[in-house]
């Protein structure tokens, strides 16, 4: 449950939070560059009340495998995630990075019962 929400009736409000919210994704996925946020999986189900543990769960595979950047975007009363760690994937350094992350995530992800 959240503390605080405006509830939007009003049809041209309500457009605009959509706006921001297509927006969104688009500004996050916009960087110079080589090295872009990566789609590994997109949608990390969660319990709400343990997304904050989650996060920091992922943040600290993230770091152990030397990602340094990442971006969240998420649907947190729901408990989803979307991670997309930085990386170029024109180094073959981070391709590999990526498929340790990726395993790394996947299983302990399996380990929590998600499916």
């Amino acid at each position: 449950m959240g503390y605080a929400m405006a509830v939007i009736v009003d049809p041209l409000r309500q457009a605009d939070v959509w706006k921001v919210r297509k927006a969104g994704l688009g500004l996050l996925m916009s960087r110079p560059g080589s090295a872009n946020p990566t789609t590994l999986s997109t949608t990390q189900p969660s319990i709400p009340r343990r997304l904050r543990d989650y996060i920091a769960r992922f943040m600290e595979i993230l770091r152990e495998e030397g990602v340094e950047e990442s971006s969240y975007y998420a649907h947190a009363s729901v408990g989803c995630l979307h991670v997309k760690p930085v990386l170029n994937l024109r180094q073959l350094g981070d391709v590999q990075r990526m498929y340790r992350v990726a395993d790394r995530t996947a299983l302990w992800h399996w380990s929590l019962g998600a499916a």
